[in-house]
């Protein structure tokens, strides 16, 4: 309830604003800068004038207690459901929706949603067209929550559907189908893109032929096309896009002459109820319109009650339902290729198809995009794993079985050794390559892609270390910047002192952080000699220094160990910490995590070990490269080479990588602005630190070719240790004290 004697007085008082201000803010939004209508709102729930929530159980509506919805297709009848679902919802919480469509042309569209944000108090896109730049400016105005797509930075709700598609395909394989197609719409949306990646990473996984028809309209009109293009190069089954189109194609094929699903099974996305009473009862992969409609409606309001809270991605989970429309006992007697591959739309009129592996690509995309655009004979066919384990895995599983493996592969540089070593990547190593590529990159990048004198692919970027600190807490508890790890240490204890729920800095478990720190202290444990042999020093002393300085940091509590990030979002709690230290593409995740830490956390580089701070030397956590398969068919290698050169080293791929990023390439680091430029969350010229960072990076390292075994020696002796009263170096030392025996095994020379 609203306090009794609350005004818009008192609001103007406390927020340090005149009272007409508090009057515009809260009646007129949009004609206020954002943070000074944040800072209104903030205060004026602090002060009861908008309560969080009515004690008859509806929650009440501030300010116009409307929210725009906006729509690109309304005669969709998943986006229908989706839609419904909003609008009850939110008028619920005592908000009402009101939808336009944002199928117009750019100019127009902004003008429309700029006078439309003028009297709402928040915005849900539903699969919008709308471009990343203008939902970005959007969000500067008012809190924006994404339906089906995905935007680092900003709220999302979305339908997974990576777990349900691999039961249908597991299914599928397991009842004796051997080939797939997917029909693909005519728009490339999100969703369907993220479908159409789950459903090409699943075939891989169970070698099932996998082919893709593009371009279809959508329900059953499109369900009739899809026969057409079916019968062209018929499979076990298909995936349609939507319950419309799954109808469409059962008609068809019945007119036909084909069984349902004797001659051909059938899947479709569609919602949980679609299909039920047809016959046969359709098999769908539920996308759970009415729980993304209810999660959109809920976090529009969280965002509007509370627009400094850290925007959040909302996933909701597909359910495979199965039904009739799949053969239980199929017994194919189409032929099928020897592995999944893909047929594209367009795959007859002369365009090369190239298939990549990545562990994501929701900042990859549109580069992809743009390049499919202005080479239009290239195709690139995404394969998502979701994470770098799965991508590794599934990589090394085709390999070690002789099965087709993509024809691409985007993977973290310090894996590349091992598989370079198994014969697995192109190696690209010729004196012309390498001077034409060797100028466009970072000295220290160029280096990390070549293995034992061979170049297997070209770098992404340079994920130096920085230090990322909450500047107003060492101010709290007049600390200073630590230039040094001593320094680091004890300004950690007098932290403890003051606070015992504070720590000075977090230890990331993971073993490439672990042995970058050993890196940055000098130390060198092994030593690649040569393709097929390796020198270990397991009694440097400056490794066995390091490890003690961690415990104790451990033990004094000034250290606390633990996973920084869970793939989306810094996993330590805001003001928990005063000190991040990691690579520098830390940076923008911990921008999304904290948004209302704006200007608190700053960037410097990382302190240094010994007592002299020009001493420093920094290393890497991460990066990325993009390599060749070895196995890829000669008339395929032109084209990778034009599309591994593009996205790597061209300007307009460079200049559209996310921000915050740091690209291996020499023009980004030449960019005469780059060092000058202020980043909106760190309020500082962050690029400065990071290109300080990279001046110091310790070269005397090599990336052993086993690191899949390194890693689970680490995570079963090293992990277990990392804590208060652990005992780590003992640990570290019977680590890599395993390290000469396996490797004596697998072929190399060991000295």
């Amino acid at each position: 309830m609203m306090a009794q004697n609350v005004t818009i007085y008192d609001i103007a008082r406390v927020a340090g604003v005149s009272p007409s201000t508090v009057s515009r803010a809260l009646g007129k939004p949009g004609r206020l800068s954002a943070k000074t209508e944040q800072k209104v709102h903030r205060v004026a729930e602090e002060l009861g004038y908008l309560a969080p929530d009515r004690t008859d159980g509806v929650s009440a509506a501030p300010s116009s207690g409307m929210v725009a919805i906006l729509v690109r297709d309304f005669d969709d009848p998943y986006t229908a459901r989706i839609l419904n679902a909003i609008e009850s919802n939110l008028e619920h919480r005592g908000y009402a929706g009101v939808c336009a469509g944002v199928v117009m042309n750019n100019e127009v569209r902004r003008r429309a949603v700029s006078v439309l944000l003028r009297d709402v108090d928040g915005v849900i896109l539903v699969a919008p067209s709308v471009s990343e730049p203008d939902l970005r400016r959007m969000s500067v105005s008012r809190p924006i929550v994404l339906v089906n797509q995905q935007i680092s930075g900003l709220s999302t709700v979305t339908v997974d559907c990576t777990e349900a598609v691999d039961q249908a395909m597991r299914t599928l394989k397991r009842t004796g189908h051997r080939s797939v197609t997917s029909f693909m719409g005519v728009d490339s949306s999100w969703l369907g893109e993220s479908h159409r990646r789950a459903l090409k990473a699943a075939a891989y996984r169970y070698d099932l032929e996998y082919r893709l028809v593009r371009g279809l309209d959508p329900g059953e009109a499109g369900g009739g096309q899809a026969l057409q293009r079916y019968l062209i190069h018929p499979t076990d089954a298909v995936f349609a896009c939507d319950g419309g189109m799954a109808a469409g194609f059962n008609a068809a094929a019945h007119a036909h002459g084909l069984s349902v699903p004797d001659d051909v099974s059938i899947i479709a996305f569609a919602d949980d109820a679609m299909g039920a009473s047809m016959l046969p009862s359709l098999t769908v992969i539920g996308q759970r319109a009415e729980q993304l409609g209810s999660d959109a409606a809920e976090t529009i309001v969280s965002l509007i009650r509370s627009p400094h809270s850290r925007r959040v991605g909302v996933v909701e989970k597909a359910k495979l339902i199965s039904r009739d429309s799949i053969n239980r006992r199929k017994r194919s007697v189409i032929p099928t290729e020897p592995a999944a591959e893909t047929t594209a739309a367009r795959a007859d009129d002369g365009t090369t198809t190239l298939t990549m592996l990545s562990a994501s690509f929701t900042e990859v995309m549109p580069r992809i995009e743009e390049f499919q655009r202005t080479h239009p004979g290239i195709l690139i066919d995404t394969i998502d794993a979701h994470t770098n384990q799965m991508a590794c895995d599934l990589y090394r599983e085709r390999l070690q079985s002789h099965r087709t493996v993509p024809d691409l592969f985007n993977l973290d540089i310090d894996l590349m050794p091992e598989f370079a070593a198994s014969g697995a990547f192109l190696n690209l190593h010729t004196p012309e390559n390498e001077a034409q590529w060797g100028p466009l990159f970072n000295p220290v990048s160029w280096r990390n892609v070549h293995y034992a004198g061979g170049l297997y692919g070209l770098p992404g970027d340079q994920p130096h270390t920085a230090m990322f600190y909450r500047e107003d807490i060492l101010r709290r508890y007049d600390l200073e910047i630590p230039r040094t790890w001593e320094q680091f240490r004890e300004e950690g204890i007098e932290l403890r002192r003051h606070s015992t729920r504070t720590f000075m800095g977090v230890l990331d478990t993971s073993m490439q952080y672990y042995l970058a720190f050993l890196r940055s202290a000098g130390a060198r444990p092994w030593k690649l000699m040569a393709t097929d042999r390796v020198a270990f020093d397991l009694d440097d002393p400056r490794m066995l220094q390091a490890a003690e300085f961690l415990q104790g940091c451990l033990d004094d509590g000034v250290l606390i160990a633990q996973p920084i990030w869970d793939g989306r979002y810094v996993t330590i709690r805001d003001g928990q910490t005063a000190t991040l230290l990691h690579g520098n593409w830390l940076g923008k995740i911990i921008a999304s995590s904290y948004p209302d830490a704006a200007g608190l956390w700053k960037v410097a580089v990382p302190p240094a070990f010994g007592d002299d701070p020009s001493a420093l030397q920094t290393t890497q956590v991460g990066g990325s490269m993009m390599a060749i398969s070895a196995r890829i068919p000669r008339d395929r290698q032109l084209a990778a080479l034009q599309f591994v050169q593009w996205m790597q080293t061209d300007p307009v791929s460079i200049d559209m990588r996310a921000a915050g990023g740091y690209s291996a390439t020499r023009y980004f680091e030449n960019k005469p602005e780059l060092e000058d430029l202020i980043d909106p969350f760190f309020r500082q010229p962050v690029y400065r630190a990071y290109m300080e960072s990279a001046r110091h990076v310790n070269l005397e390292w090599d990336h052993l070719p086993f690191s899949t075994f390194m890693d689970r020696g680490f995570r079963d002796t090293v992990l277990p240790e990392l804590r208060p009263g652990g005992h780590s170096p003992a640990a570290v030392r019977r680590w890599l004290e395993e390290l000469p025996a396996y490797a004596s095994t697998h072929g190399f020379t060991v000295e």
